[in-house]
């Protein structure tokens, strides 16, 4: 029947000389009307049947597609030539009466200048304003009501009868086999999933609350105060490690979110944007009302910003990244310094946030007692052996075996010097010391550290709604022993937070008078 249909359709395509385009509209009405018919053969009509049904529909269908055109012109020429011509009237009459539009060829009426005032004065009140009122009054009636009842009469004259509904087929299992075990729907729905990672704020306070279904727990990661950290710098102070911070210097997820509602009040342009969209896809009353009001709402945080900031810093030593808090002072005096001396602080607080919480990992994540720290411990090659061989290890035997470092991973202990080496104490001393470092945090906060290091440090950088201040700069005095060559953009997790930071960020903020990355 396909084929049979489609060498008709062919032959009265050419006798009639139709081109190519005109063929390919045939051909494509036909084999509509061929999916008609297979699918009322299959509810068991026989094939004459179910083409002259199939043809009835076709008609039907064609018929209401010329209705629905014509009552769509008469509808529009109805609207617009009762606005057109009052809105010429009044668009031209009052040049007209002041004599700047003439009605000679000659040009302006001299006459009728600036001396008919007195007369233009009165027909504009009398005259051009009702009819702008009527104007203005027949576009919202078009706008609110006209548009909605024209859009609901042709969904209901376009809908199919209810004897002509015919239901899909089933898929056999040989196209299920075939098909994608990921739709493209699935893949979007998931796309979408971990956009919204970045975008909605619930993904913050889950990371810093927890909660049921959370790879967190409520205290794996806490913020400092902006304000307490800013005060702790001029002090000259060293931030030490989170667990012997005071808890002054936090900020919980509940202050924070008091901190995010107290944002100013402002216009949300970016609402009247949408607002607008909205009403131009499909008007309403209700529609129509929310874009006007949207002019002149006032929303708080209207740039949709959280109240936290994240530093991306080098760390200076293995053990502590900032032992003698000289990275601390920089970065205080580089944000007090920006826009225009208010500071960082400063333009946070004029949109409102009355302090910042800082994601900082030395005082946000839980870590090891610096104190407890030893040279030897920055070997890789050493550190990483079990304790029955690191018990087998000494000062003289390293130093008899120096040549033969293959022993130890790409001969990490061959490039110290013998006096380093005869310093080093024996193998059980190195199982203690390494022990005791270990246990500086406790098995419940290194379980904290891991879950904050592989299921939120992404969000505290590539998050769009928060703050990023890139530390590229290193202080001038360097702790003794510090490799030069080691800076900001050489570095893996630095190059990891710049990249994250730079993704989802916002650079057209509508009230907020500070970057989102800050690179200072």
């Amino acid at each position: 029947l396909s084929e049979q249909r489609g060498r008709r359709t062919s032959a009265r395509c050419s006798g009639l000389g139709l081109d190519r385009g005109q063929m390919d509209k045939e051909q494509m009405d036909e084999e509509r009307e061929l999916d008609g018919v297979g699918k009322l053969t299959e509810r068991g009509l026989d094939p004459s049947t179910a083409e002259r049904t199939a043809r009835a529909l076709g008609g039907r269908r064609t018929m209401r597609r010329l209705v629905h055109g014509l009552a769509i012109l008469l509808l529009q020429l109805a609207i617009m030539i009762p606005i057109l011509i009052p809105s010429n009237m009044i668009t031209f009459t009052p040049f007209v009466f002041l004599g700047i539009i003439g009605v000679d060829t000659i040009g302006p009426c001299d006459g009728l200048r600036w001396r008919r005032l007195p007369v233009v004065l009165p027909i504009a009140l009398l005259f051009d304003l009702p009819l702008a009122s009527w104007i203005s009054a027949m576009c919202i009636l078009e706008c609110c009501i006209l548009h909605p009842l024209a859009r609901t009469a042709y969904s209901l004259l376009a809908r199919r009868p209810s004897s002509a509904k015919l239901e899909a087929p089933n898929p056999s299992a040989s196209d299920l086999e075939d098909s994608h075990p990921l739709s493209s729907q699935s893949r979007r729905a998931s796309s979408s999933s971990e956009g919204s990672r970045y975008r909605e704020h619930a993904s913050i306070w889950s990371a810093l609350e927890g909660g049921d279904g959370s790879e967190v727990r409520c205290g794996d990661v806490r913020l400092l105060s902006l304000a307490w950290l800013l005060a702790l710098a001029d002090r000259g102070g060293v931030l030490p490690r989170r667990q012997e911070l005071p808890e002054e210097a936090f900020l919980g997820a509940a202050r924070l979110r008091q901190i995010e509602a107290a944002a100013r009040r402002a216009i949300d342009r970016r609402g009247f944007v949408t607002a607008l969209e909205a009403l131009a896809k499909g008007t309403s009353i209700l529609g129509f009302l929310g874009f006007w009001t949207s002019a002149f709402r006032r929303k708080r945080n209207v740039d949709g910003l959280l109240p936290i900031v994240s530093i991306s810093y080098c760390w200076l030593e293995a053990a502590h990244p900032d032992r003698e808090g000289r990275q601390l002072q920089l970065l205080s005096r580089k944000l007090r310094s920006l826009y225009g001396g208010r500071g960082l602080l400063g333009a946070c607080r004029d949109y409102g946030f009355s302090d910042m919480g800082v994601f900082l990992d030395w005082g946000s994540g839980y870590q090891k007692d610096p104190a407890l720290w030893r040279a030897w411990m920055s070997l890789p090659a050493l550190y990483s052996m079990s304790d029955d061989e690191l018990r087998r290890v000494d000062s003289e035997w390293i130093v008899d075996e120096r040549h033969s470092h293959e022993a130890l991973a790409e001969g990490a202990m061959y490039a110290m010097s013998e006096e380093t080496l005869h310093s080093m104490a024996d193998g059980e001393r190195l199982v203690a010391e390494r022990r005791a470092y270990e246990q500086s945090r406790t098995g419940e906060q290194k379980a904290a550290f891991g879950r904050m290091l592989h299921h939120t440090m992404d969000l505290w950088y590539a998050h769009a709604a928060v703050t990023v201040v890139l530390l590229t700069q290193l202080p001038d005095e360097l702790p003794a022993g510090f490799d030069q060559s080691r800076t900001y953009d050489t570095r893996g997790w630095t190059t990891f937070e710049r990249c994250s930071a730079e993704l989802a960020k916002s650079y057209q903020l509508q009230v907020a008078r500070w970057k989102l990355v800050i690179d200072v």
